[in-house]
């Protein structure tokens, strides 16, 4: 709270708002953002309600979840707040094809790790494949809306969330969860996949490898935070009108670091230019 409402103050660099926003989602993460309500029911819960539903469902043959131990909890949750794995919450977590497919000028987009980034999936640089080749791809290679994407080769960890209207396949770089039992806010699932915490164990998962990897299966395994529903909400609200203020001031740092380099090159160039007068 200090350092936002001092921001103009302390940051004086743009590279330093990419460290505020991390910040900021390992905050959202741990119930640090005073978002809680008394009114709020227990996260454990809605869990409850979501492993029910894929037990009546079975859309996958069930896993065994290993129970939470104290020494996997990274931090200490509010009392309606409850941990949870990956695997708890998600239906399935795969990844894209992996056989060659064909490449046409207009058609269905080939979603690759390149195209998924935090936030937002671009199709815009995507390769296309025939509606032929498209429909006879399995239903992993196919996301669905509210499924959650996640790059898990070369550059890992990013994620995005499959919007209403976007059709497209991924290939095997790309891991997608499965959410269709799953009532949760999605902006609170990415902002927990994005947060600091899930992106260091990721990497600690890969140190040393030359060609950075997620096992999809190791992946299942990590735990999070689970807040109750109306909470989430609250949370994913809260999470962006600060990165709001994030980007404001980032731009406003641009702007003012533009002009400084604009007044410095006018400057040198007045010093270092050669003098119009003749010199006797």
């Amino acid at each position: 709270s200090f350092h936002l409402e001092h921001l103009a103050r302390t940051t004086a660099r743009p590279d330093q708002i990419s460290q505020l926003r991390k910040t900021i989602l390992g905050l959202a993460v741990m119930g640090r953002l005073g978002t809680s309500s008394i009114g709020d029911g227990p996260a454990i819960d809605e869990l409850a309600v979501v492993e029910a539903l894929k037990r009546k469902l079975q859309l996958r043959k069930p896993r065994a979840i290993p129970t939470i131990s104290a020494t996997e909890q990274w931090c200490e949750l509010p009392s309606t707040w409850t941990w949870s794995r990956w695997d708890q919450v998600t239906d399935w977590i795969t990844y894209g094809f992996t056989r060659p497919m064909p490449h046409v000028p207009v058609g269905i987009p080939i979603v690759t790790g390149k195209n998924v980034n935090y936030g937002t999936i671009d199709l815009s640089t995507a390769d296309h494949t025939s509606e032929v080749a498209f429909a006879n791809l399995n239903d992993k290679d196919r996301p669905i809306e509210g499924d959650i994407l996640l790059t898990k080769d070369g550059s890992i960890g990013r994620s995005a969330i499959v919007m209403d209207g976007q059709q497209f396949c991924i290939n095997q770089s790309v891991a997608v969860l499965w959410l269709r039992c799953c009532h949760f806010d999605r902006r609170y699932l990415q902002l927990a996949i994005e947060c600091p915490q899930t992106q260091a164990a990721l990497l600690a998962r890969t140190a040393g490898v030359a060609i950075k990897h997620i096992s999809i299966i190791d992946f299942g395994k990590m735990v999070f935070p689970v807040p109750p529903i109306a909470e989430q909400r609250r949370i994913v609200d809260k999470v962006d009108r600060l990165m709001s203020l994030c980007d404001n001031w980032e731009a406003q740092l641009r702007t003012a670091e533009t002009e400084r380099l604009s007044l410095l090159d006018a400057l040198f160039h007045q010093v270092l230019a050669p003098s119009n007068k003749e010199t006797h």
